[in-house]
């Protein structure tokens, strides 16, 4: 099995075994693979899946995009012009899934067992991104108001380690457009 610094930044072999070495994966790979060890084909197969079954709906943005603009709340507007403007998103989340597709370090903080700082992950698409759970490459916030913190306050880098992305002032009043 061969490095994927493209995606993870992980040896294969390394992730193969976390996820083998977890109970739950032990139980869901059992439930959908039985008898089959757990391996980076079976692991491929079940993201794959899960990824068939992203489907985005007709959001407020669409609606809005196609041309009705009462489709946003007037918060929902001003953060628009926050994503497109003061804030930046829009220089790595644009075109139809609000991602350039590209590999950045933006010092989120690591977990126990992710990889070393400086490690660059694929921009996130953020069509329906009030829909997930957590968000960055390994989950570690919980809420997208953690997201826009981190972001607002130029990342959680090691000392040492440059991120790449650049520090903005936003007020509370911002950060809720931003978020609505």
């Amino acid at each position: 099995i061969r490095d994927s610094p493209q995606e993870m930044a992980l040896d294969l072999r390394v992730a193969v075994a976390r996820v083998a070495a977890d109970p739950d994966y032990q139980r869901l790979f059992e439930k959908a693979f039985p008898g089959k060890p757990i391996t980076f084909g079976l692991i491929a197969k079940s993201v794959a899946s899960y990824e068939r079954t992203l489907v985005s709906y007709d959001s407020d943005l669409d609606r809005y995009l196609a041309g009705n603009k009462s489709a946003l709340r007037p918060a929902a507007k001003r953060g628009m012009a926050l994503f497109i403007g003061k804030a930046s998103c829009i220089e790595c989340h644009h075109g139809p899934l609000l991602t350039d597709h590209k590999f950045y370090y933006t010092g989120v903080p690591e977990r126990d067992g992710d990889s070393k700082p400086g490690s660059r992950y694929k921009t996130q698409s953020l069509r329906d991104v009030t829909r997930r759970f957590s968000y960055m490459h390994n989950g570690i916030f919980l809420r997208i108001e953690g997201v826009i913190d981190h972001y607002v306050r130029g990342g959680s880098a090691p000392p040492g380690v440059q991120a790449g992305i650049v520090p903005t002032a936003l007020t509370n009043e911002e950060r809720s457009d931003l978020t609505a």
